[in-house]
């Protein structure tokens, strides 16, 4: 098993050192934070990735509002997984990490019967992921890496078995993954 570690949690004062430092805990890889990329650093990086022969593990988009009720902040959202894929092929990484949602309680409307907010989220998580990320990921040839997280940060996707709940319901789009993480 190959282990990487997210660049903010190494001591450094450039990319190439913060990577000597991954490479000196013997990790494998280092994931890059969306966020924190750019016109400027995207070289910084790759060129420190290529002076040391090390890999970019992923970039991870963070938590992004894939199922908010407003479909701008949706459309956002998707903007922010697609830049997010292509920084990490432009790294040479598999692909993105992202977090479908961050609220600890439902944000869409109790329909029921005809459905629950929790049945209504994973519903539009699982046609989003369809019908607009997953096609890109595989025309990019990247992957995207669903991430579960822990109940203090979401209510939707907490364990390994609702991430792969909503893998099985996207069974044509192969280039959706789970990013398990040692924290959550």
């Amino acid at each position: 098993m190959k282990l990487a570690i997210q660049e903010k949690l190494l001591p450094g004062d450039s990319a190439l050192r913060r990577l000597e430092n991954a490479r000196a805990l013997g990790l494998d890889g280092v994931e890059y934070d969306a966020e924190s990329l750019g016109p400027v650093r995207l070289p910084e990086i790759a060129a420190a990735l290529q002076t040391l022969n090390m890999q970019a593990s992923a970039v991870n988009a963070g938590a992004v509002h894939l199922i908010h009720p407003d479909y701008d902040q949706r459309e956002a959202a998707i903007v922010q997984v697609r830049q997010a894929m292509t920084d990490a092929l432009d790294l040479g990484a598999r692909g993105a990490v992202f977090v479908p949602h961050r609220a600890d309680t439902p944000r869409l409307p109790d329909l029921r019967p005809l459905r629950t907010p929790v049945e209504l989220e994973v519903d539009l998580l699982v046609k989003q992921l369809s019908t607009t990320l997953s096609d890109l990921a595989y025309a990019l040839g990247a992957e995207l890496y669903l991430a579960p997280r822990n109940r203090y940060e979401t209510h939707l996707v907490r364990r390994l078995e609702q991430a792969a709940t909503i893998l099985r319901r996207n069974r044509d789009h192969p280039p959706i993954k789970i990013a398990a993480d040692l924290f959550h």
